[in-house]
């Protein structure tokens, strides 16, 4: 059974959060303990994120050719 690769299309260039970079190019798609839902970087993710799964979130990676694939959640 292949896996599925699921990209995230049109992603912004900063956290919602802190307005930061991505770093190593790794960003957080999830609801937040504050209520709403935020692409976050990995720091902010850390600090309100309510996790990875059904109905929480999910991890993206870039790839080389600078597309985010879903690698969690």
């Amino acid at each position: 059974m292949m896996n599925k690769v699921i990209k995230y299309i049109n992603p912004p260039k900063t956290c919602d959060i802190c307005h930061g970079p991505f770093v190593e190019d790794i960003m957080f798609d999830a609801a937040t303990y504050h209520g709403p839902w935020a692409n976050m970087c990995m720091h902010c993710f850390n600090q309100i994120g309510k996790g990875l799964g059904t109905g929480l979130g999910q991890q993206y990676k870039k790839n080389e050719v600078g597309e985010w694939i879903k690698i969690a959640g």
